[in-house]
């Protein structure tokens, strides 16, 4: 689809630091500098802030300095795919304001660099925060060439739906873009990164990926 370094310029938009990475990675090194990765949610809260939940979960009790690393990380990683990068200023979910929008996002999508670039964009699948930014996109797609939807990963791996014949008219559709029912999920303990549906026993992503029963 994107096939080589040659062509118009590609932007992969991600709504996290690591979103476009691990979903992209691949195609991400073989475009090269043609590439830029721009991450939506790149900046640090404003002010003190109570770390999150999933802030004291990877080891920061200081919420700019997970930013911070994050941002870092980042930096390494795209010097390692060879692409630029582009972070936008807006905080993370836990840290928005209330009533927070996403013009930054949009004030770049209509800025001189977008139009005649092919823009791809997350399928908003099992984030809230993805989802957002799809819509976001979506809404302003006709400033580019091209528009298109990439699998949120590891997010589309344990979907229910993910891999058979109906996913890409679902992705299509957005209507993966929530995990289906009500349903609580856990995350496998020995961090294959599938998800375990309602009773928390191991689904078949897990047991192809960890072995588990």
């Amino acid at each position: 689809m994107i096939p080589s370094t040659a062509g118009p310029p590609v932007f992969v938009i991600s709504p996290h630091y690591d979103d476009g990475v691990l979903s992209l990675g691949g195609l991400l090194a073989g475009l090269g500098a043609r590439a830029t990765l721009v991450t939506v949610f790149g900046g640090a809260p404003a002010g003190p802030r109570e770390p999150s939940a999933w802030d004291l979960r990877c080891g920061f009790a200081d919420p700019a300095r997970a930013a911070r690393a994050r941002a870092l990380e980042d930096e390494r990683a795209c010097r390692l795919l060879g692409v630029a990068r582009i972070a936008l200023p807006l905080p993370d979910n836990p840290y928005e304001e209330p009533g927070a929008t996403l013009d930054e996002l949009s004030a770049f999508l209509g800025s001189g660099s977008v139009p005649g670039a092919t823009v791809l964009v997350c399928a908003g699948i099992g984030n809230e925060d993805h989802a957002r930014v799809r819509a976001a996109v979506l809404h302003r797609r006709r400033t580019a060439a091209e528009t298109l939807l990439y699998a949120d990963l590891p997010y589309a791996a344990s979907h229910p739906a993910w891999g058979t014949p109906e996913a890409g008219a679902l992705v299509a559709a957005g209507l993966l873009a929530a995990d289906p029912g009500a349903r609580a999920t856990t995350w496998c303990p020995r961090g294959c990164w599938a998800r375990h549906w309602s009773s928390g026993g191991h689904g078949p992503t897990c047991r192809r990926r960890c072995g588990s029963r």
